[in-house]
């Protein structure tokens, strides 16, 4: 009789758990210092300690491991917008969410550019990050907030999306262009959304 191999024994939860946060945390701060591309999985397991192929129990791929980080900025971000609004009246509450999340980024300019200036190349079969769940859900509460402030819902679809580059146009423009003069982001954003909302509500 043939003797069947024994594959590697399963990692246990605690230790695929431990092992996941360790690389988590280099690629945090590789991908930060030298862009996505410029970091390799033989890098990351280089800097945790690890054999390159251990790598592969943990995540199945690079891009998965990006993901993972942007679930967890993005997580962080909207639970921050979410409570800021909190209470406020309806029109108001947009505007201090969307100042919120010019705020995040402004804070947090290197996820920024883990984020934006990252282009997300899919694995086969797999979505693209601004399709997943997190993030369908929170342009459906930012097209909630738009017409609870007064935009007729048939005009909800072409102002949210007028609000998210205008928000992204400020942020692209403050952390890639730090040398401008700028004016206060705050106030900036409040003007922005303000006109925006105010024109579709005519």
């Amino acid at each position: 009789m043939t003797q069947r191999r024994r594959g590697r024994k399963p990692l246990d939860q605690e230790t695929l758990k431990a092992g996941r946060a360790r690389l988590v945390a280099a690629a945090r701060k590789l991908f930060g210092e030298q862009g996505v591309e410029n970091v390799s999985v033989r890098r990351l397991t280089t800097e945790t300690g690890m054999s390159p192929m251990s790598f592969y129990r943990y995540f199945p791929n690079k891009r998965a491991i990006l993901i993972h980080i942007w679930n967890d900025i993005f997580t962080d971000l909207f639970a921050r917008c979410d409570a800021a609004a909190g209470s406020h009246p309806p029109r108001e509450a947009l505007l201090v969410y969307c100042q919120t999340f010019v705020a995040y980024w402004l804070d947090h300019r290197d996820h920024y550019l883990m984020v934006y200036c990252q282009p997300d190349v899919p694995e086969p079969g797999e979505d693209f990050f601004a399709q997943s769940t997190q993030v369908e859900r929170a342009l459906t509460g930012l097209h909630g907030m738009i017409c609870a402030a007064g935009v007729d819902p048939q005009a909800a679809q072409g102002t949210m999306e007028l609000v998210i580059c205008a928000l992204h146009g400020v942020c692209q423009s403050l952390i890639t262009i730090p040398e401008m003069n700028w004016s206060d982001p705050d106030r900036m954003t409040r003007n922005m959304i303000g006109a925006i909302v105010a024109s579709a509500c005519r």
